[in-house]
C-alpha cells in the first residue's frame, strides 16, 4: 500500500497496481468510503483499517487517471469568499481568492 496523495482528509492510495480514493483518519486508524459510487446503496459509509485489505474493502479500484480525477473532485473545498468549490492552495477561478489549508 502506497499513499500517493493526501489532502483534506482524502487519500489517493495505490494497492497492487489499482488506485483507490478513500477518506482517511490516521488518529482512528481507519479509512472510509468517500465516493458515492463506493458507498452503500442505502447511504452511509464503509469503514476499514488503514491496510491493503481495509482500503480494498471500502473502495473500488480504479485506473490511475480515473482515481486522480476522482481524488481532485473529492478533495475540493468551498472558497471562503464566494462559496464555489476549488482546490486547496489554489486561486479560486471565480473570485481570485487564494484558498489555503487550515
Amino acid at each position: 500500500m502506497t499513499i500517493i496523495a493526501e489532502r483534506n482528509k482524502i487519500a489517493l492510495i495505490e494497492v497492487d497496481g489499482r488506485y483507490y480514493v478513500v477518506g482517511i483518519d490516521r488518529g482512528a486508524g481507519q479509512v472510509t468510503s468517500e465516493l458515492a459510487s463506493d458507498s452503500p446503496a442505502d447511504g452511509g459509509r464503509w469503514f476499514g483499517g488503514i491496510s491493503d485489505r481495509g482500503v480494498q474493502y471500502v473502495a473500488n479500484g480504479r485506473s490511475e487517471s480515473a482515481a486522480r480525477a476522482a481524488f481532485r473532485r473529492a478533495s475540493r473545498v468551498e472558497c471562503h469568499e464566494c462559496g464555489r468549490l476549488t482546490s486547496l492552495d489554489r486561486l479560486c477561478r471565480s473570485c481570485a481568492t487564494l484558498t489555503v489549508t487550515a
